[in-house]
């Protein structure tokens, strides 16, 4: 198998402004509310109570340094990390191709989204719906020249969109007496008794993106064109994108002042769009959605399981 060749020096890229920059962070984030923060947390809110919501605080914080570093690597070197660890055995290719398909195979976030959408409209049902939200992604997907260009740009419609109507109806739902239990939690450090320790901690996993969504930051950076990224190959979409010649592999630079210089500047970008878009956006968003689950579901009694924790908030709220 051929060997993959030495990083070549070329100059590292002036930063762009921020409104250019910043962007990634909302590709995190939006995938993010379809894991943890939409079913798995909401869900162990309403069965052990907000007291365990430090946990994931603790899971979404170490992601934002995972992401961090991640991103600092593409930024290096132009190449994903699924690049770079070939580099050192050829064997992860594989590896990591089977982790994929493995985790993103089955239909989750749109079967969730089919889910939510038969209980508020009352109109069809969950399979007709998901096939619906199957081909919603496919006409953002292929209706821009790249890939990732219509991914940032819908996302940066969707996720302040939602996020300013989950706060209406956090303010709508949820008492200040609720808002306290939040602090309580992370003073107190509860741990329930009764809870299985493999739930717990596949939860802190996911509080954020978790496993493979990481990993696919570099990506998404390099896609970007962050850093010496800009030299790596463009993406575009096969149909109405054309075909860009550029190099396969990275990139590194010469430490120069000029350089280096510049290395902190994107390095402060990607502090902010991992900071702000995603650790606190995505921590706010987290302890919304489940603040609002258990104010909506524990009165009541009910106790969700799967996707049951959407279906039953999304009735509660028709009926409001």
């Amino acid at each position: 198998m051929k060997q993959y060749p030495s990083l070549p020096l070329k100059p590292l890229p002036r930063p762009p402004r921020w409104t250019s920059a910043l962007g990634v962070g909302f590709l995190v984030a939006g995938l993010a509310i379809g894991t943890g923060e939409l079913i798995i947390w909401p869900r162990l809110t309403v069965q052990y109570g907000p007291s365990i919501l430090w946990f994931a605080l603790i899971g979404i914080t170490f992601q934002y340094f995972i992401n961090q570093e991640v991103a600092r690597h593409t930024i290096a070197t132009g190449e994903s990390f699924f690049t770079t660890s070939a580099r050192l055995w050829k064997g992860f290719v594989f590896i990591w191709l089977a982790g994929i398909l493995l985790l993103y195979i089955w239909p989750g976030w749109a079967t969730a989204l089919g889910t939510i959408a038969t209980e508020l409209t009352g109109v069809g049902n969950y399979k007709t719906w998901s096939w619906l939200c199957l081909a919603a992604v496919l006409v953002l997907t292929f209706i821009g020249k790249s890939a990732y260009r219509m991914l940032e740009q819908s996302l940066k419609i969707v996720i302040p969109s939602f996020f300013i109507l989950l706060l209406t109806v956090t303010f709508q739902n949820i008492s200040s007496e609720t808002f306290r239990t939040i602090g309580q939690a992370f003073t107190t450090f509860q741990l329930p008794h009764d809870i299985d320790t493999a739930t717990l901690l596949s939860a802190v996993v996911f509080a954020g993106t978790g496993g493979m969504l990481n990993l696919a930051v570099s990506l998404w950076y390099r896609d970007k064109k962050s850093g010496m990224g800009y030299y790596a190959m463009q993406i575009n979409n096969p149909i109405t994108g054309r075909a860009e010649m550029r190099n396969t592999i990275g990139a590194t630079f010469r430490p120069t002042q000029e350089h280096l210089h510049h290395w902190r500047g994107w390095m402060r970008y990607v502090r902010a769009d991992q900071g702000i878009i995603f650790w606190l956006v995505g921590t706010i968003t987290l302890l919304l959605l489940s603040l609002n689950a258990y104010a909506v579901l524990a009165p009541r009694g009910i106790i969700p399981s799967g996707l049951t924790i959407a279906t039953e908030q999304a009735a509660i709220f028709g009926e409001q």
